[in-house]
């Protein structure tokens, strides 16, 4: 492809989407990237960037402006043809509040109007082979994908048209208005992101149809209580409105909009998938079952009410800012089965002042050697926990600490140390007496109170604890 860029409007001129760092911020780490156009012109009038593909014909690349405005897209430029709308064209757009697109245009990229806040519609000229509109929202020209619901649209409610049979990526972005969506039996995937930021949807119906729901379709919705599924679907199930596969062994969506102050994860689950219980700002407990393995990318993050975790041993993977914005945890164990620590796992969690990594050969992921990829979570471009690692000598804890400028205290080995001060005595017991009792005692490595080496940590070591200080006393 060779790249011409030109200049389309009565008055070529400014640059820069503007709006593409806000935007990056609301996916955060989410897989996007949405970089700003080229920079170097000034202007309030309309302007389109554009390229000339191999085969003579322009694809739009992106739109460059001040000032809001409706755009009407050519048919024809510099007597070329405008046969398509590049990927991310006009995304990040905030000015843009209506477009028309003609026939010409055979081809609209990926993500083309997403973060566009002000668009209120999208109209497709008649003849246009590909795709159509109806009442302003993009489809293919069947109407059997929903490509985009444009935000600004004051509609209150939607019912998708019963020909609809997907709804694409970020179809529903930012549609901050709709508090109701329909989504007929016709429908058989949600695409990733679908209704990204639709902050007054407050339940969703998903029918016996659909088998694909893409990658943390519901991310953002703040006033989501409940997703039902039907009991006839054969892929997916809901327990009290929160969203599993159908054999409920992964969590897929804790609605944001719940007011519970805890949750109890069912038994069956062995993974919390990505973004599972994602700024859910009202839960101060979360309880999850023995044989979870895998904690995915951003499983809790924002969870700002969140004091205390337990991370159970069979656990393998933590991902990518599991706990990011856990602003009220103090203290975290990860138990020996864990044998990955994504980057970021802990960043911005300013309640935490220690965590204490058990397993001596922990991979602790940390992106420092090349550009970034989350640039809005890392801590100093580093994304690295910022207090005390406590671990073992020796250790990956302790390399990571050291490598970072951070404290690092070593774990006793010592039996009955619960108190990790080196030593077994009195301070022990009343520490683990207070611990049973739920008396805000912090343990760091309970292993060295499991005297009687059943894997829990209860009044029985806590009666052996008593009998090995009296030996002490006699020897």
């Amino acid at each position: 492809m060779k790249l011409i860029k030109r200049i389309v409007s009565a008055a070529a001129a400014l640059c820069l989407a503007s709006t593409a760092f806000a935007y990056s911020q609301q996916v955060k780490d989410f897989g996007f990237s949405f970089s700003a156009g080229a920079a170097g012109y000034t202007s309030d009038d309309l302007s389109l960037e554009y390229s000339v593909l191999n085969d003579g014909t322009v694809e739009i690349t992106g739109y460059i402006s001040s000032a809001s405005a409706d755009i009407e897209i050519p048919s024809v430029i510099d007597g070329r043809e405008v046969a398509s709308i590049g990927q991310h064209a006009f995304s990040n757009c905030s000015s843009l509040t209506s477009i028309t697109i003609p026939d010409s245009v055979t081809s609209i990229g990926n993500y083309a109007f997403v973060g566009c806040y002000s668009l209120t519609s999208i109209t497709i000229s008649a003849n246009n082979k590909n795709y159509s509109d109806i009442d302003g929202v993009l489809f293919n020209k069947e109407q059997s994908e929903l490509i985009q619901y444009p935000a600004e649209k004051s509609n209150t409610s939607y019912i998708i048209p019963d020909s609809v049979t997907s709804v694409g990526d970020f179809a529903f972005d930012n549609c901050f208005s709709l508090t109701s969506i329909t989504i007929p039996d016709s429908v058989i995937s949600i695409g990733d992101y679908a209704f990204n930021l639709c902050s007054s949807l407050t339940s969703v119906a998903i029918p016996d149809s659909v088998t694909s729901i893409g990658d943390i379709a519901f991310l953002n919705c703040y006033s989501l209580t409940y997703i039902t599924i039907s009991d006839s679907n054969k892929n997916y199930s809901d327990i009290d409105g929160v969203l599993f596969n159908k054999g409920q062994s992964e969590l897929i969506c804790y609605p944001a909009g719940r007011t519970d102050d805890s949750y109890i994860i069912p038994d069956s689950v062995t993974s919390i998938g990505r973004a599972a219980i994602h700024d859910c700002s009202s839960l101060a407990s979360i309880t999850m079952p023995d044989i979870v393995t895998s904690i995915g990318n951003n499983a809790f993050e924002g969870c700002s009410s969140l004091t205390s975790i337990t991370i159970p041993d069979g656990v393998i993977s933590i991902g990518d800012y599991a706990f990011n914005l856990c602003s009220s945890l103090t203290s975290v164990t990860i138990p020996d089965s864990v044998t990955s620590i994504g980057c970021g796992a802990f960043a911005q969690c300013d309640g935490l002042t220690s965590i204490a990594i058990l397993n001596p050969n922990c991979e602790i992921f940390v992106y420092v050697d090349e550009e970034p990829i989350y640039n809005y979570y890392d801590l100093d471009g580093k994304c690295v926990y910022d207090g005390v690692i406590y671990g073992y000598a020796g250790s990956t804890a302790q390399e990571y600490a050291e490598k970072y400028g951070r404290t690092f205290v070593e774990i006793s080995s010592m039996q009955g140390d619960v108190n990790n001060n080196g030593s077994f005595n009195v301070s022990d017991l009343v520490m683990m007496q207070k611990w049973l009792l739920n008396d805000d005692a912090e343990i760091i490595n309970w292993q060295n109170g499991d005297l009687n080496d059943d894997g829990v940590l209860d009044v029985f070591d806590l009666v052996l604890m008593r009998r090995l200080l009296v030996q002490q006393m006699y020897d």
